[in-house]
């Protein structure tokens, strides 16, 4: 239990620094490829770190600890034991279940999302096209435009002409390209098992940030500034 809370104590502390160091001194800067790996790298790091530091021996009471407790009176010594932690397990408890039931909540939320999005996957979905390293789906509205892995949905409902359309579109494979949707299911895990820390839930909108950047960034090498800022 002790090395458990260590970990969550440690893991949140490094989560913590690393958002703040990247507010100080990555935020305003347009290196967005890096921006994005210190970002994802943060989040890996402060997951695993904390692993190298736990202690995974049990500490012994030494022979002057149990040779003090021999000598107190029997009776004074296990009452108060007993009160404390009876109190102080009957604490544990209901923070173990608030816990959980953030926890529950944040895992069955990012679940539906999948399952909401596999839904109109080619499994489940015949319109669809196999294009070079993505596959199209068209979902007339059902869904709006979007992408996850390799897939990606277009909306046809939308009322865009042409060169939106391009610009959208290219924005888009843009995700794809660049694997964004790993970031984002990492993050989510993030989310899900430390819920309870506000900067879990603020590198999640820093990371969308980053990804809106990158995909800009790199659908305007195929259209030109000028249209794409129309």
């Amino acid at each position: 239990m002790n090395n458990l809370i260590s970990y969550f104590l440690e893991a949140n502390l490094y989560l913590v620094c690393f958002y703040f160091l990247y507010q100080i001194l990555l935020a305003g800067d347009k290196y967005f490829m890096f921006n994005r790996t210190f970002l994802v790298g943060g989040i890996g790091m402060s997951i695993f770190l904390p692993l190298l530091t736990i202690n995974i021996n049990q500490p012994t009471e030494s022979a002057g600890a149990v040779e003090g407790f021999l000598m107190l009176p029997a009776v004074t010594i296990t009452e108060i034991r007993t009160e404390s932690v009876g109190f102080i397990l009957q604490w544990w408890q209901v923070a173990g279940l608030l816990y959980l039931a953030g926890m529950t909540f944040y895992l069955f939320r990012l679940l539906w999302q999948i399952v909401h999005i596999m839904r109109y996957l080619p499994l489940f979905n015949s319109s669809k096209e196999k294009k070079g390293g993505y596959v199209l789906i068209t979902t007339d509205g059902q869904i709006p435009t979007c992408s996850f892995f390799n897939y990606l949905f277009w909306d046809k409902s939308t009322g865009l002409n042409s060169e939106e359309e391009k610009q959208v579109f290219e924005h888009e494979l843009a995700h794809i390209r660049q694997w964004h949707t790993i970031d984002v299911l990492l993050v989510e895990l993030v989310r899900v098992v430390f819920w309870f820390n506000p900067v879990a839930h603020l590198l999640k909108s820093r990371i969308t940030e980053v990804h809106e950047y990158l995909a800009d960034q790199q659908a305007t090498k195929q259209i030109s500034v000028d249209v794409y800022s129309r």
